[in-house]
């Protein structure tokens, strides 16, 4: 059966559906490549869509992704968005899998950059969940795009810092260096032991401090050395007691005893003038 077609888009495969709306896992045909597209199914919610489309348009972070192309007519309204690489943390989880403590504090500072951008332009945003963000396999962080129209509630955006702080200690990878440093920062995310959770700009600067400490080489410590044994060839052997020897013949040449030099005889004595008598 051929796929269907919207626009410049072949649906590949239904991702998601949801009310009023179905994602699709599309290809855009005269560029080849994949993209997010979401088509709107329910009409009445059209210009809803649209003004959610046109807020996640406006933002432009490179953590964030990107809104491709947005089409409204008679037959079809959609929009296409970058499709993320990677795996996100949801599925992470839902696989058994662990993050290092390293890679993890990383990925919380891209986080917490990104929601400190939406605070910055003061959007409004949907609730930050483990699908939200996306990790590959080099540890590139990126985040679904979570503005939607409307005005910007600020309650919601610091339960978000709760949010993440409930679900990242399932990725934990336990045992490891790190692990009981962001385990604590976790906790007072979600508010644990201390009289209030943390801010997002609280998250970073503990995310920046934990980076450096897993990541600069311990202080005082020595290079590490290796010692190398080297195998001596015949020849070079041959040619250092050769060395030794003429070393030592030098050096007898040098103390011992000499013969006494022949001397020249004094200058012998001429008597003076004698006057004789005439």
């Amino acid at each position: 059966m051929e796929a269907r077609t919207l626009g410049d888009y072949r649906l590949l495969e239904i991702l998601e559906e949801r009310e009023g709306e179905v994602v699709w896992r599309a290809e855009q045909a005269s560029v080849g490549r994949t993209v997010r597209l979401i088509e709107l199914t329910d009409p009445s919610g059209r210009e809803r869509f649209l003004a959610d489309i046109r807020a996640k348009a406006a933002v432009d972070h490179p953590l964030i992704g990107s809104v491709y192309e947005a089409v409204s007519d008679d037959d079809s309204c959609f929009v296409a968005l970058e499709r993320l690489p990677g795996s996100t943390l949801g599925e992470r989880i839902r696989a058994g899998q662990s993050i290092r403590p390293s890679e993890l504090v990383k990925l919380l500072r891209s986080v917490a950059e990104a929601m400190l951008y939406y605070a910055d332009k003061e959007l409004a945003t949907e609730a930050l969940t483990d699908d939200a963000i996306h990790l590959d396999s080099q540890g590139v962080v990126r985040l679904k795009n979570l503005v939607r129209e409307g005005r910007r509630d600020e309650a919601s955006h610091q339960a978000d810092v709760g949010r993440l702080g409930g679900f990242l200690p399932k990725l934990v990878g336990e045992g490891r260096p790190g692990a009981t440093r962001v385990l604590t920062v976790l906790a007072w995310m979600r508010g644990e032991g201390i009289e209030r959770p943390l801010t997002w700009q609280e998250v970073l600067g503990y995310a920046e401090r934990i980076d450096g400490q897993l990541t600069e080489p311990p202080m005082k410590a020595p290079p590490p050395t290796v010692k190398v044994r080297r195998r001596h060839s015949p020849l070079a052997a041959v040619l250092m007691i050769a060395g030794i020897v003429l070393a030592l013949a030098v050096a007898l040449f040098v103390v011992a005893p000499r013969e006494p030099e022949a001397r020249l005889p004094a200058t012998p004595k001429v008597p003076g003038l004698v006057t004789l008598e005439a």
